[in-house]
């Protein structure tokens, strides 16, 4: 079930903001992994720091449609920035492919970005979900989503399979599979 699958991963990002302290500063879909159970592991912890760490100053990371847009005018990466990334994972999950994958991921799309643009929500999609995702990715981080416990429970359907694959090979569109075999660094499931 796609909606368990977000809950898990919003559990597992509280838990990273809230028990580890840190902000993980580069959360996309290729960063969960999905084990034979349907269980996701949040991964890749590298660009990750505690939460009263000093910016590298001009530094950007990340995969462009998952990055803030406060963090690409050069701003500082907080939790804010990653339930922005959220906002983009649960677009995923929900449509099957990846937010902006018909552009090239340049400058132009950056600016679009800072200007608002966000991916296209199709009409079939529950209402809670549209208001979460819009809640997630908002411009303005002070008008973010705040508190994790404001995923709803609408029922929509996620196929499960084998071994360890990612967000972005459990979805159902044209995005080709990455797979990436990375230590479970954090389980999600606390």
């Amino acid at each position: 079930e796609k909606l368990r699958l977000l809950r898990t991963i919003a559990n597992g990002l509280y838990s990273l903001h809230s028990i580890f302290k840190l902000i993980h500063r580069d959360f996309h879909s290729g960063n969960i992994l999905i084990d034979g159970t349907g269980e996701p592991t949040i991964a890749d912890l590298g660009l990750s720091k505690p939460m009263n760490a000093s910016s590298d100053k001009n530094a950007i990371y990340g995969v462009i449609p998952y990055v803030a847009p406060e963090v690409l005018k050069g701003g500082k990466f907080t939790k804010k920035s990653d339930i922005y990334s959220f906002g983009m994972i649960i677009w995923e999950v929900i449509n099957g492919c990846r937010p902006f994958s018909d552009r090239k991921h340049d400058e132009y799309l950056i600016l679009d970005i800072l200007d608002g643009l966000r991916p296209k929500i199709p009409s079939n999609i529950l209402q809670e979900l549209i208001e979460l995702m819009n809640k997630c990715w908002h411009s303005d981080p002070l008008k973010r989503l705040y508190k994790y416990d404001d995923i709803v429970e609408p029922s929509v359907v996620m196929g499960h399979g084998h071994g360890r694959r990612t967000v972005r090979d459990g979805t159902s569109g044209t995005c080709p599979p990455r797979i990436f075999f990375v230590p479970d660094i954090l389980r999600l499931n606390t």
